[in-house]
């Protein structure tokens, strides 16, 4: 019994956190349309939507532009490049000296294409793999350069089993625009019916917004009728994910008695001066468990402070809180600090800081440092020191460090170099070079079949190059062979492989633009 009531209040904690976020949130879209009417009620709702971007204003983001860049990316498509190198590492059974490792994304948001490499060099020898992805034409494509030099392998959606789940997500994907626009719809209608039973009144310093019960009843109510109507737009999804016609909507139906049975008048209070956001704060309690939250902001020329803070409490004991902290100075060295604690009982059981400083007068110097640490494990260190490159506001920007730490007693300090950057997208997504190698769901083991001598051989080569001389390990019984090779196909061994540095294989594909 005890059981049952535990879960029960956990169901209901969790039903009450997502009623006041909703809330919430639904205050700060409706405030975000721009219908508001009344002065009283829309200024309140003016100040409650600064309260996101006063949570995650970065002085060091600001001087860099990346909001603007971050907008920029979503709208046309980003280029995202990743590098590691110099490693050293405390662990001397383990030789990462002279590697690199590459990471790059390439995302066209307008024409719905995605590219991917990830590469690995060392010695001059490189091994990598790149991916691409176009929702439009309905394909899918890879490639290994070095393993299957100028050869890319192509998979395009068709009727065959295999490949029929690339269709489902194009068609999913497909009618997921008519679903938002749909929806949009209804927050807009329903918004506005909801904003104009919302009630607001001037208080000291502020306001004071509430939301009815009943209010907040029939905007869950109309949802559920209006999802119930959209059959068509949601039998599509439901088709193409071989769901039952009508599973959303009945899901929906379920869940909607359960949300109003814990729905109740939401009190919001906010405080703020010559429109400029000081503070909001809001509490709901359910099945004897209440909810505080609280904010309290500081923002002026030289500096801005955030401080968040949600509390649970039973019987007036405290369960567990959340604190969010956000120091942010400007000038010609600009620094921020974040950081985040968990606490249960009065023990801290999370903690998380970041600190951040950038100094524009010696040529966008940057340092940064984060920790964590949780309860009964060991507190694991970063820190970093490098400089802002190629910055482009709004357009592109590349952090280069040239010492990062990682610190942790299990594992000791490994340091390396990282280069970061990205930018928004600037040409077009294509697919990796090479021959292109039309491949079927029949077809696939006799293509893989027909190139394993190759990749076998070069694959060798490269290690081998690298110092690793053996992998035939790689390929024993105890492996479950995990490239399906027969037992001929796994009778080479490095026996075969002499040391030499042939690179004839490679001599036709390497270029330069080839390495990340």
């Amino acid at each position: 019994m005890e059981k049952k009531k535990s879960k029960g209040k956990l169901i209901a904690l969790i039903i009450a956190i997502v009623v006041v976020v909703g809330v919430v949130a639904t205050g700060i879209v409706l405030a975000a349309t721009g219908t508001l009417f009344g002065s009283t009620k829309e200024k309140a709702f003016d100040l409650l939507k600064q309260a996101p971007e006063k949570m995650t204003q970065s002085a060091v983001s600001k001087q860099l532009g990346l909001d603007e860049l971050s907008k920029a990316m979503l709208e046309k498509g980003m280029d995202i490049n990743y590098k590691i190198k110099d490693i050293q590492s405390s662990d001397s059974s383990v030789d990462l000296s002279g590697m690199e490792m590459g990471v790059g994304l390439s995302l066209d948001v307008n024409n719905k294409k995605a590219s991917a490499k990830i590469a690995l060099s060392k010695d001059g020898s490189q091994l990598s793999a790149e991916a691409y992805g176009s929702l439009e034409e309905k394909k899918a494509a890879f490639s290994l350069p070095e393993l299957i030099p100028n050869k890319t392998f192509s998979i395009t959606a068709s009727d065959n089993e295999s490949q029929e789940a690339l269709n489902s997500i194009s068609a999913v994907l497909a009618v997921l625009p008519d679903l938002q626009e749909t929806f949009s719809d209804f927050l807009e209608e329903q918004g506005d019916a909801l904003y104009d039973s919302t009630e607001c009144e001037k208080v000291d310093n502020g306001y004071q917004i509430k939301i009815t019960k009943v209010s907040l009843d029939e905007f869950v109510n109309k949802f559920r009728d209006y999802v119930s109507s959209q059959s068509e737009t949601l039998g599509k999804i439901e088709e193409k994910l071989g769901m039952s016609k009508g599973t959303i909507a009945s899901g929906v139906g379920m869940i909607v008695p359960q949300i109003t049975s814990y729905t109740q008048d939401i009190i919001v209070t906010v405080e703020g001066t010559d429109g400029n956001l000081t503070g909001f704060k809001t509490s709901v309690t359910v099945a004897g468990v209440k909810l505080d939250i609280h904010g309290a902001f500081v923002d002026n020329d030289g500096q801005n402070t955030a401080n968040v803070e949600l509390s649970l409490a039973q019987n007036g004991s405290s369960i567990g809180t959340v604190t969010y902290n956000l120091q942010g100075k400007k000038g010609d060295v600009c620094e921020d600090t974040i950081k985040m604690v968990v606490s249960s009982m009065g023990t801290e059981i999370a903690s998380t800081e970041v600190k951040e400083s950038l100094d524009t007068k010696n040529n966008n110097a940057l340092t940064m440092s984060a920790s964590v640490k949780s309860y009964n494990s060991d507190e694991v260190k970063m820190s970093c020191s490098g400089s802002v490159k190629n910055l482009e506001k709004g357009k592109s920007i590349t952090l280069d460090f040239k010492d990062v730490s990682v610190d942790q007693s299990e594992t000791g300090t490994n340091t390396f170099g990282m280069e970061y950057s990205f930018a928004a997208l600037d040409g077009e997504v294509k697919m990796p070079a090479g021959e292109e190698q039309v491949v079927t769901a029949d077809t696939l083991q006799s293509t893989l079949t027909q190139y394993q001598s190759d990749v076998m051989t070069n694959l060798q080569n490269i290690l081998g190059k690298w110092g690793i001389s053996d992998i035939s390990s790689l390929f024993s019984p105890s492996s479950s062979n995990p490239l399906g090779l027969s037992d001929a196909d796994t009778s080479l061994t490095t026996d075969s492989y002499d040391g030499s540095d042939d690179d004839s294989y490679t001599d036709s594909y390497e270029d330069e633009n080839d390495t990340l």
